[in-house]
């Protein structure tokens, strides 16, 4: 230890050393200051930094214990090297100014929800009630009480589902247990198959060609040239058809493969048991 003896010096009884206005004290390299038997480890920058703070032992006691990202109570909130925080128990809280009003419990009805911005949008502006939307559940409709009948549609166009022999889904699905009361076809364009018009068309549900059953574009009776057509449905229960499990409406060609034709089926139905 370095010692100007003009300016320092040690009272009597060695337990005091005094060092007046413009005495220093210098604690050269490899020496130490302790204080009661603990080494000041701090650099001198460090500690000239804390005294320009106008921290108090009680705002630094804050800092005392935190870990990074973790929420401590009574402690700083110190976030973590990405920004995160673990949890936070919060009374109040603003976005861009704005109040958020919502609880946790309705924040937390979210949870899981994959929905995209563009299909939320989809419900603004709908002005339905909950007994409006629940008559779309299907299961309801198999209760006593008043019932709506529901219509199904489903379409044939070439130019969008060609005209390739097989089965083509027409767009429309019918649940289990689907009573098919009636229904009709609405050619717009005439089916055509470039050939002898011996391409054949049936039209089904649960069983092959049971709304119309397979007939050549060709036949004097078939329902594929313009107009409205009937379907074998007709109101009766002689001639009603039902789902077992649900089920597509399809179109089936056979023989010769279409070239032209566009035509709509709808058929109305109810869900029995």
């Amino acid at each position: 230890m370095a010692q100007d003896t003009t300016k320092i010096r040690s009272e009597p009884g060695g337990k005091r050393l005094a060092i007046p206005t413009g005495g220093e004290l210098d604690v050269e390299t490899g020496g130490a200051l302790k204080i009661a038997g603990i080494t000041v480890t701090a650099s001198a920058a460090e500690i000239n930094a804390m005294s320009g703070g106008g921290l108090s032992a009680a705002e630094l006691a804050v800092l005392d214990g935190v870990t990074p990202g973790t929420l401590t109570n009574s402690k700083a909130l110190v976030v973590g090297a990405s920004g995160e925080i673990d949890a936070l128990d919060v009374t109040a809280l603003s976005v861009n100014g704005t109040a958020v009003t919502s609880t946790a419990a309705e924040l937390n009805i979210l949870d899981g929800v994959t929905a995209t911005a563009a299909e939320l949008n989809i419900l603004d502006g709908v002005t339905a009630t909950a007994a409006e939307l629940n008559g779309l559940d299907f299961s309801a409709l198999a209760v006593d009480g008043l019932q709506a009948a529901r219509v199904a549609r489903g379409t044939y166009d070439f130019a969008a589902d060609g005209g390739s022999q097989g089965t083509i889904n027409l767009g429309a699905q019918l649940p289990a247990n689907a009573i098919v009361l009636r229904g009709m076809i609405k050619v717009v364009t005439t089916c055509a198959d470039g050939v002898a018009d011996a391409a054949t068309i049936a039209v089904s549900i649960e069983g092959a060609g049971d709304l119309v059953v397979a007939i050549a574009i060709s036949d004097g009776s078939n329902p594929w040239d313009v107009g409205i057509k009937d379907i074998i449905p007709d109101g009766t229960a002689a001639n009603a058809v039902e789902t077992t499990i649900a089920r597509q409406l399809t179109m089936t060609i056979g023989g010769v493969d279409l070239t032209a034709g566009k035509f709509h089926v709808y058929i109305e139905y109810f869900v029995g048991s």
